[in-house]
């Protein structure tokens, strides 16, 4: 299922850095944007909202520093914490 692959990808991004972690934020954005079988309104809101956070994730310090609206590591722990607990939630109201 796209969701467990979804939720690998996300821990995934927890676990690295650099390139690699923005290589599979976007791996998950094409995911969520281009993957027509997410149905379920709840599903894909949380996804959603996920991938468009990612957005306005930058690594570097001083681009952060040029626009408030982006965030750093610590935010998109805190991004990724949420969506994971949210899809947790979602998982077991399923069951």
């Amino acid at each position: 299922m796209v969701l467990n692959q979804l939720i690998e990808i996300l821990n995934n991004v927890q676990n690295t850095s650099g390139l690699e972690r923005v290589n599979k934020m976007k791996k998950f954005q094409e995911i969520v944007w281009d993957d027509e079988t997410i149905q379920d309104e709840t599903l894909n809101d949380i996804l959603s909202t996920l991938a468009y956070d990612f957005d306005y994730y930058e690594p570097d310090k001083k681009m952060r520093d040029e626009d408030s609206s982006y965030y750093g590591d610590e935010q998109l722990s805190e991004e990724i914490k949420t969506g994971l607990e949210k899809l947790k939630r979602y998982q077991e109201a399923l069951q």
